[in-house]
């Protein structure tokens, strides 16, 4: 409901200062911070789709254990990231060199060429730091352009990250084993993915789904709790017998959202029986629903008539669901 009501009150802010401005294009004409909030208007198909609100709730509910999780998962990218950093520093900008120089850009080497890729005969594994161009006249920088390194600790936890999400993960292992010395051969590095895969990528991963699925099902049952306290309190107040089965039918049937208390004046109830019938919903939803496929009609280079069009259709929307809000505060 707050969302609701901000995005309908920078709708009507829009219009006026259009007005203001004289501009005919509707919606507040060239003041572009304004018009960009229309596409906060889908959003508002939350609260009338039941599921998608649950999920929602799930989401804000778990943000404290999410916290929790996320204060883990830093302390796990920081201890693999040092150890990375303790042994790898430099490493992945080693290539083979001869005269030339560099023969592969898109191989890293070891200057131990028994314990990890070695140059062919003739070439030398050499450090070309581009940092260093300056000296060298060397442009070679580590794998991804540099981002993919343990040269500090920001790049070793952009790649630790990076591998946790499995998206080319593979590719950083086989340049660890390619630079693996006699102090980090590759049975040590094997062993050092086997516990970032497992803690990080399927550890890590399944218990935020763990969380957020645990407060999605207590968002349910607290949503299902608040219905039956309401239902019972509604018997505490003095209404005609067509008003309490009007309310009482409409929580049986979760058409009433547990934190909206229905009025208990009897005029009121008849807005509230408008906004809360079914068909009232489906209109809203429809127009939500328009409104945000005309906005996608927009595009570079479009007509006048488009930008018109566009305009006129905001300015009525926006007073629909001023209109839509007018009700519900009464009902």
């Amino acid at each position: 409901n707050v969302l609701d009501f901000g995005i309908v009150c920078i709708g009507i802010i829009s219009i006026f200062v259009g007005l203001a401005r004289g501009d005919d294009g509707g919606g507040g004409g060239a003041l572009t911070a304004f018009r960009a909030f229309r596409v906060l208007r889908p959003l508002r198909a939350i609260s009338r789709i039941k599921k998608l609100k649950y999920i929602i709730g799930a989401f804000l509910r778990s943000l404290p254990s999410l916290a929790d999780a996320s204060v883990l998962f830093l302390f796990l990218v920081v201890v693999f990231g040092v150890l990375g950093i303790e042994v790898l520093k430099g490493q992945f900008h080693n290539y083979c060199t001869d005269a030339s120089g560099v023969h592969d850009e898109d191989r890293l080497c070891s200057k131990q060429p028994l314990k990890g890729h070695g140059c062919p005969w003739g070439q030398t594994c050499e450090t070309h730091y581009k940092s260093l161009s300056w000296l060298k006249g060397d442009e070679y920088e580590a794998p991804n352009l540099g981002y993919v390194s343990f040269d500090n600790i920001g790049l070793a936890a952009l790649t630790i990250f990076v591998c946790i999400t499995l998206e080319g993960w593979t590719d950083v292992m086989y340049n660890t084993y390619d630079v693996a010395t006699t102090a980090t051969p590759i049975p040590i590095w094997s062993g050092y993915w086997i516990l970032l895969i497992v803690f990080g990528a399927f550890f890590l991963t399944n218990l935020l789904i763990i969380i957020i699925n645990q407060a999605y099902y207590a968002s349910i049952e607290a949503e299902q709790a608040a219905a039956e306290a309401e239902k019972s309190k509604m018997a505490n107040f003095a209404l005609p017998k067509w008003g309490k089965e009007l309310i009482a039918e409409k929580i049986r049937t979760a058409d009433v959202a547990a934190e909206e208390h229905p009025p208990w004046a009897w005029w009121r109830l008849i807005f509230y029986n408008i906004v809360s019938n079914k068909w009232f919903t489906r209109t809203i939803t429809a127009c939500i629903v328009v409104n945000t496929a005309i906005m996608c009609i927009e595009h570079a280079g479009q007509p006048l008539w488009v930008e018109e069009f566009g305009g006129t259709c905001n300015s009525v929307f926006t007073w629909v669901f001023v209109t839509e809000m007018v009700l519900k505060l009464i009902g």
